[in-house]
């Protein structure tokens, strides 16, 4: 799988919910190498989309629609790609976590800091230097020395980004 394609079922597998994720890992959990692992969803779906990507990567194959009154897609998981659909999935539920922590995050601090520099009658200047004096702070308390420079750079290019946002 090249790079695009992991970005592309990144992309796609952020709109999973949990529901979905656990009808993927039901699947992994029970690959059996005498007979073939059949996953079901409907056409169109999050499991459908999320899936078609993993057909494309090899992941999966497609199977015969059910023989059933409404319409169907049947996937069948390739126990060669076990590992790779289980990181999925745990890639998967850790930016879900992340995403929860930092809009906890986003949703407190800068009301706080906010409410701190105005109550001093700070400047944007002072704001700024209480935002340097945090990322210093978790710099030091959370990172090697060594990898100072490449923090700074990935707050820098982040800092930037959010300016269009």
């Amino acid at each position: 799988m090249n790079d695009q394609q992991r970005e592309a079922l990144r992309s796609i597998g952020r709109e999973l919910s949990p529901a979905d994720l656990s009808v993927l890992q039901a699947g992994l959990d029970s690959l059996n190498p005498d007979q073939p692992t059949l996953l079901t969803t409907s056409p169109g779906s999050n499991n459908d989309k999320v899936w078609s990507q993993m057909v494309a990567a090899g992941w999966m194959s497609a199977g015969s629609p059910l023989d059933v009154p409404v319409p169907s897609k049947v996937y069948i998981i390739n126990p060669a790609a076990k590992d790779e659909i289980r990181e999925f999935i745990e890639d998967n539920q850790h930016s879900t976590k992340m995403t929860a922590i930092l809009n906890d995050l986003r949703a407190k601090i800068p009301p706080m800091l906010l409410q701190t520099v105005h109550g001093a009658n700070g400047t944007p200047a002072d704001l700024a230097i209480m935002l340097g004096c945090v990322v210093e702070a978790t710099m030091r308390r959370g990172l090697k020395p060594e990898l100072h420079d490449e923090f700074l750079r990935e707050v820098a290019r982040i800092a930037q980004a959010m300016r269009s946002v």
